[in-house]
């Protein structure tokens, strides 16, 4: 409270000396012009004694910043504020004469030592200096034999502040970086930062706040100066520092996702923590974002900090969070079989595919988002998933897969050749009920389009499925598999899954990684990137923490089958998934020429017509109308 008085006051002596001080000022704005808008802080002084010293880390970063439009100045001493105006500034020197005010606040001796340095190194002398774009540096004024003035000792070295210290600072900043709006608002992380795609801006009267590069989670800082002067050097100890960072450590049934939160941006983590190279960091996060239905709500991750430790340390010190132990009475081991199967078309049959888009009876579209939903009756459970996934399978005669969370389905299939295969009454399935609307309507659309359905529904909400659906089946370029039928075109795209940790490196180095690193990954299954280095990790999912009770809500998180795990398209933070099949060349699903081309095609049955099919060709009525589907989802349950 006291320093926001002295500021207050300082402040109107200044405006009331401000006339006195315009009146005698002898500045050159064209030589001040390279130095308008811009922060520096101090990294050297020279205290009275001679003693040239690094300065002491203080409540808040010494700063002195040049008005945007005049001689005016501002900054901090380490103690203190201060502000004034240039009284002297041309191309070689700058003198300030004592012109400005300063807060009077007691500090400790040492920083009160570094404060007196401080102005007698700019504030209270002239100064000759010399600057470029990163650095402005200090020296005392000599006279030669000649009368003439010469650059003594150097008092004080300054270097660009490489933070933005204004909202103006992170727009420009931001379009720098493409991002054409900033959202503004009082963030729990102050300054300039990005968090995915996005740019915030949140401001704070304290410096220290703004050029903090410890950020929570995923946020990143936005720099608006050089950034080779950020420091960000640690200190080394022999043991595991604790997290650096001011996360709040709340109970899992308080830090959990998709649980409401207060705060946007706000994080939290659950208090689990992993070590390595001599730090411990937060394994677990949770950030306040809006949900789908306009509430706030906990949105989660790992961070994996330790999954590859990026030091010296040797692997064994690392520390990886694992799941709590569970009696396990045997490991399944899943093998794709590529090599060895039996089939003419083994690149067809013996894999285990996952879709990553369907025709949903309109268009091609994505599985299903990670989400919660309540039962709709008491509002008292609630029902959430961490990702989607459909597999899609070939052995023998026989079609198999799952939808997670779903059901399990499978078919016969006949006539299989090298561009087409037919599905005899397709799908046989479970009759697991699930809560969400959405995760249904993926599962029966699926389902309906891989044995025919061409998107119509009669009056009486029934869809028609023939006996026997022709699909015509393609290996693109990418590696992707093609279904498709002449009613609607495209029905799914697939990628292959890697189901061993050998096929995992296969895929890896063809993406021109070389390692992969055997992880146990608390969530994320199967082969995976991040940053650049590939992973593999196929322990179970722990499921000792699926059921939560929150207040008067029990939430229980759907744990999948670790081959559905394995074959999750939607990876949380940067993970991406690793496919088998994949062509270097094949850097994105959404802008591979292949499906690019499929999409503009006619034949991709966007804008649907029904086409009949003789009247020879059996068929089965399979009653979809909604009453019915929502009574038998009812009875599931």
């Amino acid at each position: 409270m006291r320093s926001v008085l002295y500021r207050i006051i300082g402040i109107c002596a200044y405006l009331v000396s401000s006339f006195t001080i315009n009146a005698n000022a002898e500045v050159s704005l064209f030589d001040l012009s390279p130095f308008l808008g811009k922060t520096y802080t101090p990294t050297q002084l020279r205290y009275p004694n001679g003693e040239l010293k690094s300065i002491i880390a203080a409540d808040d970063t010494l700063t002195f910043s040049f008005s945007n439009d005049s001689a005016d100045f501002e900054g901090f001493t380490g103690c203190n504020t201060f502000m004034g105006e240039l009284e002297t500034f041309t191309s070689d020197k700058f003198n300030i004469d004592g012109r400005y005010i300063i807060t009077e606040k007691a500090c400790s001796m040492a920083i009160n030592e570094q404060e007196s340095a401080y102005k007698r190194a700019v504030l209270d002398e002239s100064r000759l200096y010399e600057s470029d774009n990163e650095n402005l540096v200090l020296y005392e004024v000599k006279v030669d034999s000649n009368g003439n003035e010469v650059k003594g000792d150097m008092v004080a070295k300054f270097v660009l502040f490489p933070f933005c210290t204004s909202e103006d600072d992170c727009v420009a900043a931001a379009s720098d970086m493409g991002v054409t709006d900033v959202i503004a608002g009082d963030f729990p992380t102050k300054g300039c930062f990005s968090k995915k795609e996005n740019v915030f801006w949140s401001p704070s009267d304290v410096v220290k706040e703004l050029s903090t590069t410890d950020l929570s989670g995923i946020q990143e800082r936005v720099y608006c100066g050089v950034v080779d002067n950020v420091d960000t050097s640690t200190t080394s100890s022999t043991s595991p520092t604790s997290p650096a960072s001011d996360v709040p450590i709340l109970s899992p049934e308080e830090c959990a996702p998709n649980l409401r939160c207060s705060t946007e941006l706000a994080t939290c983590t659950d208090g689990s923590t992993e070590s390595c190279c001599n730090k411990t960091y937060e394994s677990f996060l949770c950030d306040c974002e809006t949900s789908f239905d306009g509430e706030l709500q906990w949105s989660c991750y790992y961070t994996d900090m330790c999954l590859i430790p990026d030091c010296d340390v040797d692997d064994s010190t690392t520390t990886i969070p694992t799941s709590p132990a569970t009696d396990v009475a045997a490991t399944t081991t899943v093998s794709s079989n590529i090599e060895g199967s039996e089939s003419s078309f083994p690149q067809l049959v013996g894999p285990t595919w996952t879709v990553v888009k369907y025709f949903d009876g309109k268009e091609l579209v994505e599985p299903v988002p990670s989400g919660c939903v309540f039962d709709g009756i008491g509002f008292f459970f609630q029902s959430c998933w961490d990702a989607t996934s459909i597999t899609l399978r070939l052995d023998d005669d026989m079609l198999s897969g799952r939808v997670q969370p779903g059901n399990e389905y499978w078919s016969s299939y006949k006539d299989l050749t090298s561009s087409f295969i037919t599905f005899v009454k397709c799908c046989g399935q479970t009759t697991l009920g699930f809560y969400s609307m959405d995760v249904m309507n993926m599962e029966w659309k699926y389902l309906a389009s891989l044995g025919g359905w061409d998107g119509t529904v009669d009056e009486t909400g029934s869809i028609s499925i023939p006996s026997n659906n022709i699909i015509n089946w393609k290996i693109l370029d990418d590696g992707s598999l093609q279904l498709r039928n002449e009613r609607v075109g495209i029905v799914a795209l697939y990628k292959a899954v890697c189901l061993t940790k050998d096929e995992c490196t296969a895929a890896a180095n063809d993406l021109g990684i070389d390692v992969v690193y055997e992880v146990d990954h608390p969530r994320t299954k199967g082969c995976f990137t991040k940053n650049g280095k590939a992973f593999w990790s196929e322990t179970p999912i722990d499921d000792s923490n699926s059921w939560i009770e929150d207040g008067n809500i029990t939430r229980s998180t759907f744990i999948p089958e670790l081959e559905s795990a394995m074959a999750e398209v939607e990876l949380p933070g940067v993970q991406e998934r690793i496919f088998c099949g994949d062509t270097p060349s094949s850097s994105s699903l959404g802008s591979s020429p292949s499906e690019l081309s499929l999409l503009k095609s006619n034949e991709n049955g966007l804008n649907i017509e029904h086409v009949e099919q003789a009247s020879s060709s059996s068929r089965t009525m399979i009653s979809m109308s909604i009453v019915g589907m929502i009574a038998l989802f009812l009875s599931k349950v």
